[in-house]
């Protein structure tokens, strides 16, 4: 298990980061890059089993993925939170499961979801935990690397609004076998 400090020249900025794979091999940090501008960035993101000296993030289908972000203070109040992964291979967006039980991030569902859950209150410290399967069923791209975006906005519809969105990041991911 690792945990990283992550920094941006924005402090309203935070990269959220859901993705990690168990595996209690060695770990180190995934290169996490900013959605954009207007886009939060955690204080801190532990990730358990991501491959040592890469840039990306290696899951695993049948097994479980793990990760933890905390947020120093969220951006925006919400009465809701709703959990989105999208991925693109070469800029073309790819499906990507996100188990339904934990899209409602205000709902801890086998550990999954926000620790104090909702409502969001702007300035108050959070912090989001994922727990999910990877089913092998849900996946038909293996081996290569994607950028994956990993959100959390306050409609369960990914937002095309930055204002709607309480978190975001990109990072490199390499789903395999």
């Amino acid at each position: 298990m690792i945990r990283t400090k992550l920094t941006d020249q924005s402090p309203k900025m935070f990269k959220f980061l859901l993705v990690a794979v168990f595996i209690p091999a060695l770990a180190t940090a995934v290169q996490v890059r900013s959605c954009g501008a207007g886009y939060a960035t955690p204080e801190e993101v532990t990730i358990e089993g991501c491959a040592a000296g890469t840039n990306e993030c290696q899951v695993q289908v049948g097994t479980t993925l793990r990760a933890t972000a905390t947020l120093a203070a969220a951006p925006r109040s919400s009465p809701t939170a709703f959990a989105h992964i999208i991925a693109r291979l070469a800029g073309i967006q790819v499906p990507f499961p996100m188990p339904d039980a934990l899209r409602d991030a205000c709902v801890v569902v086998d550990g999954s979801g926000l620790e104090t859950g909702c409502p969001v209150v702007a300035g108050e410290r959070m912090v989001y935990n994922l727990n999910a399967f990877m089913d092998p069923n849900d996946f038909s791209i293996f081996g290569v690397t994607i950028e994956a975006e990993v959100r959390i906005d306050v409609t369960d519809t990914v937002a095309t609004n930055v204002g709607d969105s309480i978190a975001c990041a990109r990072f490199n991911l390499r789903v395999v076998q």
